[in-house]
């Protein structure tokens, strides 16, 4: 079986918060709704439609909102995204000694491929499982599915998240996990008590490789 990385997107190897939040008030405000940047942040905790839910947005609305999110989010800039620093070395590095890596995330495929437009990061990556294709996290569904499509199996694989979502959904699938403490959930995180933690990418770096019997 090869061995497999399997990474969340936001808080894990890109910080695209301000594009999401600024986009996710923006949508909010076109229902109403005026929450700051705290308040807006739950948007992290899920899919755009349980963020819009929490709102009370639903039915109708929701579907309205959930349009509008995707094309202002698709129409803002990409230059609002950061990668986090050493993910290009990271994902070069495993490539090269034949590690297949997979991405699961809350966010639908077109918006993370909106964050990566030059493909400097996707273009190194297998699979991208997204928001409508199976339940989301803390489902293994997600994990489950990357492995599938990249032949993979859980005894050979890591997962590295910033969530607690990302480590049940690890968990649940039979993986290893790093949880990337340098993202947006640390101290959630820390509960959970993820087989590693990594305080910075670098050691998310070291971490997973040595997870997977890679030595650097």
């Amino acid at each position: 079986m090869n061995r497999v990385i399997i990474f969340d997107w936001d808080g894990t190897l890109v910080d695209a918060r301000p594009r999401s939040l600024g986009v996710f008030q923006q949508v909010l405000s076109r229902q109403g709704i005026h929450a700051d940047a705290q308040v807006a942040s739950l948007l992290f905790e899920g899919t755009v439609a349980s963020a819009l839910d929490r709102f009370g947005i639903t039915g109708r609305a929701a579907r309205v909102s959930l349009d509008d999110y995707c094309a202002s989010y698709l129409a803002s800039s990409a230059t609002q995204v950061q990668f986090f620093a050493g993910v290009r070395h990271s994902l070069r590095y495993w490539r090269r000694h034949g590690v297949r890596l997979a991405i699961v995330t809350s966010k639908m495929v077109e918006l993370v491929r909106a964050d990566d437009p030059d493909d400097e990061l996707l273009s190194m990556v297998d699979v991208v499982v997204g928001d409508g294709m199976c339940a989301p996290k803390p489902s293994a569904d997600g994990v489950s599915l990357a492995l599938e499509k990249v032949g993979g199996s859980a005894q050979s694989s890591v997962m590295l998240g910033d969530s607690a979502c990302d480590v049940t959904a690890a968990r649940a699938a039979g993986c290893l996990v790093v949880g990337a403490a340098y993202g947006f959930f640390a101290e959630e995180l820390k509960a959970v008590r993820p087989d590693r933690v990594a305080d910075s990418p670098h050691l998310a770096f070291r971490h997973v490789s040595s997870l997977l019997g890679l030595s650097v």
